[in-house]
C-alpha cells in the first residue's frame, strides 16, 4: 500500500506541475494578470524611452501595446506590482497607452480609443494643458496617473500589455 500511495502521490504532483505550467499564459519575463483582465504585463526597465518609442517597443518588439487601465482592480494590480518594483527600481515614470494628442482634454487609450476613466488620474490631474499629452504612472502620485511631455525620456519606461484569451 505504501508503494501505491507513493506512486499515486507522484502522479498527482506531476499532474499539478503540468497544470500550473499550462495555466501560465505569459512568456518569460511577463507577469500574468489575467484575473484582472489585463492579460500579460511587461515592465520594461532595460532602456528609458519617450512615449512614442515606448508605444513602438510594445507593438514591434513585444507584440503588444502600451497598457490600458479600464477598471479600479486593474489599477490596484499595477500599483501593487509597481510598489514591489520600488524595492529595486526606484524613481521610474511608467508610460501607459493614455493620450490626449490632437484632442486636448479628451483622454483616450491609444489602441482601443476608449475614454480614460477619472479614477486613473491623481487628484488635480491632468493639468498640463496642450504641453503634456501622455499619461504616465509615477511613485510621486502613489502610481496614479499624471500627464507629461511625450518626449520625456529620462527615467521613463513602458508598461507593455498583451491581451490573452483563455
Amino acid at each position: 500500500f505504501v508503494w501505491y500511495g507513493l506512486i499515486f502521490s507522484l502522479i498527482i504532483q506531476d499532474s499539478n506541475e503540468k497544470n500550473l505550467k499550462e495555466k501560465n499564459l505569459c512568456a518569460d519575463g511577463w507577469i500574468q494578470a489575467t484575473w484582472v483582465d489585463l492579460g500579460c504585463i511587461l515592465f520594461n526597465t532595460t532602456t528609458a524611452m519617450d512615449w512614442e518609442e515606448s508605444n513602438m517597443f510594445c507593438q514591434e518588439v513585444e507584440n503588444g501595446r502600451l497598457v490600458e487601465i479600464r477598471t479600479e482592480e486593474q489599477l490596484d494590480f499595477l500599483q501593487m506590482e509597481l510598489n514591489a518594483f520600488d524595492d529595486h527600481e526606484q524613481g521610474h515614470g511608467w508610460w501607459t497607452g493614455g493620450t490626449d494628442i490632437g484632442r486636448e482634454g479628451n483622454w483616450i487609450w491609444i489602441t482601443s480609443l476608449r475614454d480614460v476613466a477619472d479614477f486613473v488620474f491623481y487628484t488635480g490631474r491632468p493639468n498640463g494643458g496642450s504641453r503634456y499629452n501622455c499619461l504616465y504612472l509615477t511613485p510621486s502620485y502613489g502610481y496614479q496617473a499624471g500627464d507629461y511631455d511625450c518626449d520625456r525620456i529620462t527615467n521613463f519606461y513602458p508598461i507593455c500589455q498583451q491581451l490573452v484569451f483563455e
